[in-house]
């Protein structure tokens, strides 16, 4: 499909038909807003530090994390200016970038959203050309000039409108009126030959090359022609066919429509994107509203950033301030209509209290407090009472909890004011404790349920580590700021507030020896130590003792984790379990620029089943691993103990105890046999092993210890099984 371009309005404007261009805002008359589309992703080129960003992928909410100067603020600050509640537009004297402004042209692009249409859309689309019904998206370019350009996804491939063009079309039609019942006698009769003779005229008289979208006699005639088959089509019975030949007619006039149509396309996508809300510095609400002032000023349109927190706060509550004061003057009133008058106004506040009471419990983790409103005269006074009673003015409270209060308040009013917005924030929670911009981060995840949210930060505190998918990192390249997974990113600076959040997330600092073994969980470390530490004490291969064993917390942890430590400079080994997930993480460590060295490893390496999908307490033995369920649950079973005559191959032995457990109504736990693994499996002669699993887990051992550069043997050290198995987890390089 040809790019739609125009100036074109965001979905609050009217828009009113230009020469050229299509169409240009009007600033004046305001529509009914209509909803808008999802965002999917975004890509920023052109504009201040940002040459071309890449493509970003956005949900429900995405993360930018950055050092400062990287590009965060430049990105929020394009996006905002794509399709602004405000008009705003670019500046490219000011924006684009200086270093290239020879280069500059209005028609530079800015911002490349790409946005993805609900059912109803898509029907809607359809309504105006069946050729729209495959149509789920779109992406919108913006350039300086303030032109937006449209294609659709998938992109619609329209035939010329001439006659060349739409002669596939004349084909079927001259097929579908071949088919058509014509054994209706009397008046109705013969309607295909009378169809098919006005066929022949479609096209008589025009050359093959004229284009028929322009005003031209050709076009004229041609339509004319159609309108003659139109008319024939009406005395037909052939209800079938009759709608056939109307679509395929439709379909030929929308051809030589086509320029119009695209126009309304471009219209109708445009009306519908979504519109951003940029939130960069937040007023604090004041303790003390003195009403006659406010509301002289709130007429005159003068309202301080303070005071229009304030008028927030006021139209949450649905408090007409207004009222208020004519409720609180003496004026031309008795005693008893004062009296009245003050007892109204009370009640008033009294009842937004109540509605106000409940308003921190599920956002403010901090501490127990409510917010308290009360009238002082000509004052609306806000007052923190705390689980006790207690109650201090506003102002008293903490930096922290005015700030929250405070966006909380203009965040929730300016997302009710329209749905389907984006919600743009530049390093939100700065000042807040790490406790509570922990808070502030699940508010922010309950408001993307409605309105998309994109934010800046710094902070570790501010990072969804439980969704990676939802975190992008600007790093700095020779080719300026890009926009990348945290896996991929080249730039090792750009990770360290993930870095940091990782730590936080596994309530433990990175190790700081130089060779690191991930597993995915701590029953991996576990079994894992416990069997390398039976095989060292008994003279067989064991992992190298300065290798730390560290879970990750799962697979995908496991690729962010494996980034950060590379990005140490440390040696890293990743075992994985060979399953979807696990296949995943080894593509993104393989394709991470940092951490492509990771030495990956899946536990069917150890075997000689390539294809089977396997977790660590697969290479244990089935009887034995079913010994130590056994024993684990000997309280439970009793004498009904688990066998493996059920077992099938290819099942998990960890997913067949989990069912078989569950049959008897025991919940299984893989850390209670993890526990007696560490416990028992030390004090199981050696002998006893089948050779087939000391082979297998040694050369997993053997595999685990090529992540040293030139790996030799560690000497044999016996130890009396009475030495913890624990102690190889806390193991550390001396040297």
């Amino acid at each position: 499909m040809h790019d739609r371009k125009g100036d074109l309005p965001s979905r609050r404007e009217h828009i009113i038909p230009s020469s050229l261009h299509g169409y240009v805002k009007n600033e004046t008359r305001k529509d009914e807003v209509q909803p808008s589309m999802k965002l999917r992703s975004f890509r920023v080129r052109n504009y201040r530090c940002i040459d071309d960003s890449g493509e970003a992928p956005v949900e429900h909410i995405k993360a930018l994390v950055g050092k400062n100067e990287s590009g965060k603020t430049s990105i929020l600050k394009a996006l905002h200016k794509f399709n602004p509640a405000t008009p705003e537009p670019f500046n490219g004297l000011k924006e684009f970038p200086r270093r290239r402004f020879h280069e500059y042209e209005d028609k530079a692009t800015v911002v490349e959203l790409k946005v993805s249409l609900d059912h109803d859309e898509m029907d809607e689309l359809a309504q105006i050309d069946p050729r729209l019904a495959e149509v789920s998206g779109a992406s919108v370019t913006r350039d300086y000039a303030g032109r937006y350009a449209v294609e659709l996804l998938p992109d619609i491939q329209t035939p010329s409108p001439n006659l060349k063009g739409v002669f596939p079309f004349l084909i079927q039609l001259r097929g579908t009126i071949d088919r058509l019942d014509d054994t209706t006698l009397g008046r109705e009769g013969g309607v295909r030959w009378k169809l098919l003779d006005a066929l022949s005229r479609v096209g008589t008289g025009i050359v093959e090359e004229t284009d028929l979208s322009n005003a031209s006699s050709s076009r004229e005639a041609f339509i004319r022609q159609l309108q003659e088959i139109q008319v024939v089509l009406e005395k037909s019975t052939d209800e079938g066919s009759k709608k056939t030949i109307r679509d395929i007619v439709r379909l030929i006039l929308n051809t030589i429509d086509w320029p119009s149509i695209d126009t309304r396309i471009n219209k109708y996508i445009v009306e519908r994107l979504p519109v951003f809300v940029y939130f960069e510095n937040y007023a604090i609400l004041s303790g003390r509203i003195h009403l006659p002032s406010f509301v002289e000023r709130f007429i005159a349109g003068e309202l301080n950033p303070e005071e229009n927190t304030a008028r927030m706060l006021l139209s949450f509550l649905k408090l007409d301030p207004e009222k208020l004061v004519k409720l609180g003057t003496h004026e031309g009133k008795s005693s008893q209509e004062v009296q009245e008058a003050f007892d109204t106004r009370a009640l008033m506040v009294d009842r937004a209290a109540l509605s106000v009471s409940g308003l921190l419990a599920d956002i403010w983790q901090q501490r127990k407090a409510r917010l308290d409103l009360a009238i002082d005269g000509e004052y609306l006074r806000l007052w923190v009472a705390d689980a006790d009673g207690s109650r201090v003015e506003l102002e008293q409270s903490s930096k922290g909890f005015q700030w929250f209060l405070s966006f909380y308040i203009v965040f929730m009013m300016e997302s009710l004011q329209g749905k389907d917005t984006v919600l743009l924030l530049d390093e939100p929670g700065l000042h807040l404790h790490p406790a509570a911009q922990q808070d502030l981060l699940r508010v922010l995840g309950k408001l993307s349920e409605k309105n998309q949210v994109i934010y800046s930060t710094h902070s570790p505190f501010m990072i969804d580590l439980d969704h990676i998918d939802t975190i992008s990192v600007l790093a700095e390249t020779p080719k300026g700021t890009k926009i990348s997974e945290p896996t991929k990113t080249t730039d090792k600076t750009a990770l360290f507030p993930l870095q940091a959040a990782l730590g936080y997330a596994l309530s433990r600092g990175l190790y700081t020896g130089q060779y690191s073994l991930l597993v995915e969980n701590i029953t991996d470390l576990w079994i894992l130590s416990t069997i390398s530490q039976h095989f060292r004490e008994s003279s067989h291969g064991s992992i190298d003792d300065d290798i730390v064993i560290t879970p990750s917390g799962g697979g995908q942890k496991s690729a962010l984790f494996a980034t950060m430590l590379s990005g140490q400079n440390m040696g890293v080994s990743v075992l994985l379990d060979s399953d979807v997930e696990g296949i995943s993480v080894k593509k993104q460590l393989i394709e991470s620029p940092i951490a492509r060295e990771t030495n990956v490893l899946f536990v069917n390496d150890a075997t000689q089943e390539s294809g089977r999908v396997m977790e660590l307490e697969d290479l244990l033995p089935p009887s034995l691993y079913l010994r130590f369920v056994n024993d684990a649950y000997s309280g439970e079973l009793g004498k009904n103990r688990l066998g493996n005559e059920a077992l099938a191959k290819d099942v998990q032995i960890r997913r067949y105890v989990e069912a078989e457990l569950e049959k008897r109504g025991v919940s299984f736990s893989r850390f209670r046999v993890a526990r007696q693994i560490m416990n028992d499996l030390p004090n199981i002669p050696f002998s006893q092993f089948p050779p087939e699993f000391v082979q297998n887990m040694e050369r997993l051992f053997l595999y685990i210890n090529r992540i040293k550069p030139e790996h030799t043997a560690q000497p044999i050290i016996a130890r009396s099984s009475r030495h913890s198995s624990l102690r190889a987890i806390f193991s550390r390089s001396r040297s």
